[in-house]
């Protein structure tokens, strides 16, 4: 009785990330194509597949459910960092972490996320917000993995640069490939993001000339 329950109770959540997913799937399509003053619930609801009532029991607006997609990303990114071995440097870490081998669905997360603000003032208001209070995640995180002594101003200018870096990538992609998610703009993405890193370790006098 116990192991029944127990897969009832495993099936059931399942269901319920798998209905998470297709929301936010849904508003983030939606909002990339309309803008988010044009996207409602319903909207949102139709693509996925479910009842409106069954949206608002996941989300109370249609910004809740961009914002739980920005959440999940930077928590997968906090994982990421955190699990880059102890001796490796900062620097390494991020060149690896943003310019060396990737998931293709974490770089199509990066670029999703990045395309709905890229056009959109109202849409790029709540991705900013949800960047701008992860930062000081970010900036304690490197201050713990620099080495003892170093300038109190320096983790924090490498976490904006870090961000304003990645946001400079995805304009430039943006440009590029009319926003369009494929294999090739992600390898595309990818190339940016490690010319990013290649940036920040060697300088913008060094790389103004590709």
């Amino acid at each position: 009785m116990l192991l029944r329950d127990c897969a009832i109770d495993n099936l059931r959540e399942r269901k319920k990330a798998q209905t998470t997913t297709a929301l936010v799937d849904s508003a983030y399509g939606l909002v990339a194509e309309r803008g988010l003053g044009a996207v409602n619930a319903d909207a949102v609801a139709a693509r996925a597949g479910v009842s409106r009532r069954t949206f608002f029991n996941y989300f109370p607006s249609v910004e809740a459910a961009l914002a739980h997609g920005i959440g999940e990303f930077l928590e997968d990114l906090k994982g990421r960092l955190n699990d880059r071995p102890a001796d490796e440097s900062v620097m390494e870490s991020l060149e690896l972490m943003l310019g060396g081998p990737a998931d293709p669905a974490f770089l199509q997360r990066i670029l999703q996320l990045g395309s709905v603000g890229a056009p959109d003032l109202q849409a790029r208001a709540v991705l900013h917000g949800a960047v701008d209070a992860w930062l000081p995640w970010l900036i304690d995180h490197l201050r713990r993995r620099l080495p003892a002594g170093t300038d109190a101003l320096y983790a924090v200018h490498l976490a904006l640069a870090v961000t304003a870096g990645t946001q400079a990538a995805i304009h430039v992609w943006a440009e590029r490939t009319d926003r369009a998610l494929t294999p090739e703009s992600c390898a595309e993405f990818q190339a940016l993001l490690a010319r990013n890193v290649h940036t920040l370790r060697t300088g913008f006098d060094a790389a103004a000339v590709v």
